[in-house]
């Protein structure tokens, strides 16, 4: 669930989003749409390392990249937004 949380986290403040970022809102709407295709493509993965590399090892994985997603969602963010 947190790692649905990171992403789709711009939806409700599209509005803010699109000025922030300078893109359109439909830009913004992607990012969630693609986020849930890779999710639906990328399971099938998650379920072979389970299978193959136990539990720990995928929960490790998948944090280590949830982790990084966060960073460069938060680094994407202008400095005026910090002040």
């Amino acid at each position: 669930m947190f790692n649905n949380a990171i992403w789709v986290a711009y939806t409700p403040i599209v509005d803010k989003a699109h000025v922030t970022y300078d893109v359109s809102t439909n830009m913004i709407n992607f990012l969630a749409a693609t986020y849930l295709a890779a999710t639906v493509l990328l399971t099938p993965l998650g379920m072979y390392i389970c299978d193959k590399k136990g539990a720990r090892w995928t929960v490790l994985i998948c944090g280590a990249l949830n982790t990084v997603g966060a960073w460069i969602k938060f680094g994407s963010g202008q400095q005026s937004n910090f002040e």
